[in-house]
């Protein structure tokens, strides 16, 4: 993984990513769905990008890009390394240094702002002396649990199903 790459490892979320979206009037004739009210049937269209639709998160990469290869000058560092560290709502990156961290966050903040997008529920590890960081030791990241005291990943191998063949004998 990426963030494991250097230091600190860096998390966070957009908050409500897809409702962040908008959908043009001629495609929001193909999200529609129906509501049973009062014995009529009432058409309803949604106006936002749908969680659950398979072309969502394309379209919220696609707009995310966009952002990113958008900003102002002073931001094309920060920009250039959110570009490569979103999997679809989640940032995974990481810096080498407490002060990378703290510019990072302050930017790609900042950055996401103009997009309309809050970046939140920062979490980095090793555990830091910064204030922006918050109490659990373990966090969730793409599927697997991190320890960001030890800075280890832990994943829980009861979750997954054994498949088992079953044999048939004539």
């Amino acid at each position: 993984m990426r963030f494991r790459e250097k230091a600190i490892g860096v998390t966070s979320d957009i908050r409500r990513a897809f409702l962040q979206i908008g959908r043009s009037r001629e495609d929001q004739h193909y999200l529609k769905f129906l509501w049973w009210e009062n014995n009529k049937i009432v058409e309803f269209r949604h106006k936002r990008v749908v969680f659950g639709v398979t072309s969502s998160p394309y379209l919220l990469a696609a707009v995310i890009s966009f952002h990113l290869k958008n900003v102002h000058a002073k931001f094309e560092v920060v920009a250039e390394k959110l570009l490569h560290a979103f999997y679809v709502d989640n940032c995974v990156t990481s810096v080498d240094t407490n002060v990378e961290l703290e510019v990072f966050i302050q930017q790609a903040t900042a950055i996401m702002a103009d997009a309309k997008m809050e970046l939140r529920m920062w979490t980095f590890g090793p555990e830091q002396e910064l204030s922006l960081q918050n109490v659990e030791p373990i966090s969730p990241v793409l599927g697997l649990k991190w320890d960001r005291i030890v800075y280890l990943y832990h994943s829980s191998l009861s979750q997954y199903q054994t498949y088992q063949k079953e044999n048939y004998y004539r």
